[in-house]
């Protein structure tokens, strides 16, 4: 078991199984990294250390258990159980071997790399879902509404992950709602949707000088934080059409056409996407048979473009020298500016407001902790129609 940390900031144990104190009494932890995010991925962690104790490298091998004790103090911890995937080492003029180890949540190998054939005869995709991912993980029932798909789902030898993926796309609520997945550190897997993730009070609050705040869930973060957009993206995705006017040299006739644009309304003003938008075609039911449920055909475009909708502005944000328990699909709080700063909100568009957290990375290196938090929503301003 190798330990370190931060007093009242960070603290972290490490043990792989059959290796023992495989740091001795000169090694150090260079670095540690832990990272988790929505979608259906496994989480995974990076660290690396020196060690003047050779034999660890004849014991570390792909797939043996790592056992990660995590969180503020040694009072107030989280467990991770993790396996190793790969590792690599080198030697220098130094009595020490340097070692490198990646790896993925327990379970997670099987989870990307078995194969099966099975069916599901008159189920709905919520407890297909339910019975593949409980193989290898706990798996958590929150949402808001179930499903209306129920079909015979087909497992055709693909791996837990891809049938997940296909099946997650091709579940249905309804036109306004969407499954939500996620694989939490923790070894939960998370089954929820958007209405009931914006129906959770917010639970913590980001701004750059939080020490007047009476709530307790606040952290300063670094001001250099990160914008992205994928307007663009949803926007291909949304479309409506335009008439375009063709000529012919032949026959000198011309004639108007219709083809897929992008909508200046979709980048344009405080719209709701979604309801203002014409669609590009109108849905119906094309496939008359037992196999499918009735919305197995637009369930793919409802699910995707839904998703690109809540992730279509993207925050990266970093918490230095503070832990907090930040947790997938969390509400969180963002001001992106302090009182005393001479920048307007209206000079750069309000990226303030109500978030959901999308992706954890956890970061140990040269005595300093960061927390790296990929916070999202549907659009700047009043735009709606995803999470809020």
């Amino acid at each position: 078991m190798a330990m370190a940390g931060i007093l009242n900031q960070f603290f972290m144990s490490i043990t792989i199984e059959g290796v023992g104190d495989f740091l001795g009494k000169a090694g150090t932890i260079k670095h540690f990294v832990m990272e988790e995010k929505v979608g259906g991925d496994v989480p995974a962690f990076e660290f690396a250390f020196s060690t003047a104790n050779a034999s660890v490298i004849q014991q570390l091998n792909e797939g043996a258990n790592v056992q990660i004790v995590y969180g503020k103090d040694m009072l107030n911890y989280k467990y991770a159980q993790m396996q190793v995937q790969k590792f690599n080492h080198h030697v220098d003029d130094s009595e020490f071997v340097h070692v490198n180890v990646k790896g993925i949540i327990m379970n997670g190998i099987n989870y990307l790399k078995e194969n099966e054939q099975k069916s599901f005869p008159k189920k709905k995709s919520i407890d297909v879902l339910k019975e593949t991912a409980g193989k290898y993980f706990e798996v958590v029932d929150w949402m808001s509404e179930q499903p209306d798909d129920e079909m015979t789902w087909l497992r055709p030898n693909f791996t837990p992950y891809k049938f997940i993926q296909d099946t997650w796309k091709r579940s249905y609520i309804n036109d306004d709602n969407a499954m939500v997945i996620a694989v939490e550190m923790s070894g939960k897997f998370l089954l929820t949707d958007i209405k009931m993730i914006a129906q959770q009070p917010t639970k913590w609050w980001l701004k750059q000088y939080p020490l007047d705040e009476v709530r307790p869930m606040t952290a300063a973060f670094n001001p250099n934080y990160e914008i992205s957009s994928d307007f663009g993206l949803l926007n291909n995705m949304i479309t409506n059409t335009k008439v375009t006017p063709i000529h012919s040299s032949n026959d000198e006739q011309s004639k108007e056409v219709e083809t897929p644009s992008i909508s200046p309304l979709l980048v344009a003003g405080n719209i709701n996407r979604m309801k203002d938008a014409p669609k590009k075609t109108e849905f119906e039911k094309t496939i008359d048979t037992d196999n499918f449920h009735d919305n197995y055909s637009k369930a793919r475009l409802v699910n995707v473009s839904k998703t690109a909708m809540v992730n279509s502005l993207e925050l990266n944000i970093t918490i230095e020298n503070k832990w907090q328990d930040y947790l997938l699909l969390d509400k969180i709080h963002f001001t992106p500016f302090s009182s005393n700063q001479k920048m307007q909100v209206s000079q750069m568009g309000s990226v303030g407001g109500e978030y959901v957290i999308t992706r954890i990375s956890r970061f140990f290196a040269d005595q300093r902790a960061v927390i790296m938090i990929t916070i999202s929503r549907d659009g700047m301003n009043n735009m709606s129609g995803g999470w809020f």
